[in-house]
């Protein structure tokens, strides 16, 4: 997702570190025969390490150099994979490690714009009109780039330099094929990869939904066990991601199951054979693949942010459902995503039950929506537009 490109443009300006990679047939032979000696190699400077996942061993080899010399920013590990969380890599580098998620663009990081203001102060806002207020200060919004552009085409740096339909189809291809047969194989004993293949698609057309594990083995005629594991390493190799339900405190019997989220847009459409925007448009995952995309632009706008606030989704055995709770301490804020240009006072009912249930720990509720203007729908509930939630303005903001 464009580690390693960033890497090396650090590599080369403020942080002057010499540069490794593990793709490298050489360095790959040197770091397995001898993690110790190899790293020693780069005792007078700064490393970054690239693809580190397939060295595990290396792990311990870095844990071993950092006791001997306790100083910060001598080595930068990246992977394909949240190394740290493989069964195989028992070195733990707890107390000596920052961690980093590095995620596909954001729609405005596309468009080099910093994250939207009115988001990093939502907390802060009081009530509709205060929110209203901030988003109506913002400049005029960019139609240089279209929503539609963001999900059909993702976030992958690659597939949003190309922007040619016949190029993005093969990049999509090609990056299905080395993520089965290299990376999959480096960190996992999978014999059968056309099961994981399937899985991998299936689990595209139940984006945004409640994971099931037992009605997926079923449908995919594999062992529960399998499929547990299988997904697992999804998320471990950053395809997939899993946002789990509010429930504590709150008194009300609520379901306990992880919501699954892909990771990039791009990546569902193209599983799923949704090539065009009429395509996507006309399915009937189109609802789950929107949600599936606020669900990471929300996520990337957390990563950037001061690394304090969480991410749920809420759904009583009822039928109460709210998309995302987003829950800072006790402070929440509901986000609803409706795809439709009009709001009948059915897209906003959950909210009000949910307010019934919080009471004040439910600071503002917004609903996004694929409307033109924001609404003030109650005194603490607004409606956003998707593009002007998201989306980059013509100039900067102030």
């Amino acid at each position: 997702m464009g580690k390693s490109t960033l890497a090396q443009y650090l590599a080369s300006t403020a942080w002057p570190a010499r540069y490794a990679t593990l793709d490298d047939p050489l360095t790959l032979s040197a770091a397995t025969s001898d993690p110790d000696g190899w790293l020693r190699g780069f005792a007078e400077g700064p490393v970054f390490i690239d693809e580190i996942q397939r060295v595990p061993d290396l792990l311990r080899a870095v844990k071993l150099s950092v006791d001997q010399r306790r100083e910060p920013g001598r080595f930068l590990l990246t992977g394909s994979a949240n190394f740290l969380t493989l069964a195989k890599i028992g070195e733990s580098l707890a107390g000596r490690v920052a961690i980093v998620e590095l995620l596909p663009f954001a729609w405005r990081e596309i468009a080099e714009q910093p994250p939207p203001t009115w988001l990093k102060g939502i907390f802060a806002v009081a009530n509709a009109s205060q929110l209203l207020d901030a988003l109506e200060r913002r400049a005029k919004i960019s139609s240089a780039y279209p929503w539609h552009d963001e999900i059909l085409w993702g976030g992958f740096p690659p597939v949003r330099l190309l922007m040619d339909a016949g190029a993005r189809l093969e990049w999509f291809r090609s990056y299905q094929e080395t993520y089965l047969n290299r990376d999959i194989r480096e960190i996992a004993n999978i014999h059968r990869i056309p099961d994981f293949n399937r899985l991998l698609v299936v689990l595209a057309s139940r984006t945004g939904q409640i994971l099931n594990v037992a009605e997926v083995a079923r449908e995919l005629g594999m062992q529960e066990m399998t499929v547990r594991r299988y997904i697992g390493l999804l998320e471990t190799t950053f395809q997939i991601s899993r946002v789990y339900p509010y429930f504590v405190n709150i008194g009300k019997r609520v379901v306990k199951r992880p919501k699954i989220y892909f990771i990039d847009t791009g990546l569902v459409c193209h599983l799923m054979g949704l090539n065009t925007w009429e395509s996507v448009r006309n399915s009937a995952k189109f609802g789950s693949i929107v949600e599936t995309w606020v669900a990471g632009e929300l996520r990337k706008w957390m990563n950037a942010g001061s690394g304090d606030l969480q991410l749920y989704y809420w759904r009583t055995h009822q039928g109460h459902e709210v998309d995302f709770l987003l829950v800072k301490g006790e402070q929440v804020v509901a986000f609803e995503v409706k795809t439709s240009v009009n709001l009948p006072s059915s897209s906003f009912r959950s909210l009000a039950f949910l307010k019934g249930v919080l009471g004040e720990r439910l600071r503002l509720s917004v609903v996004l929506y694929g409307g033109e203007e924001p609404k003030i729908l109650g005194p603490s509930t607004v409606a956003v537009p998707l593009q002007q939630a998201f989306g980059p303005t013509a100039v900067d903001e102030s």
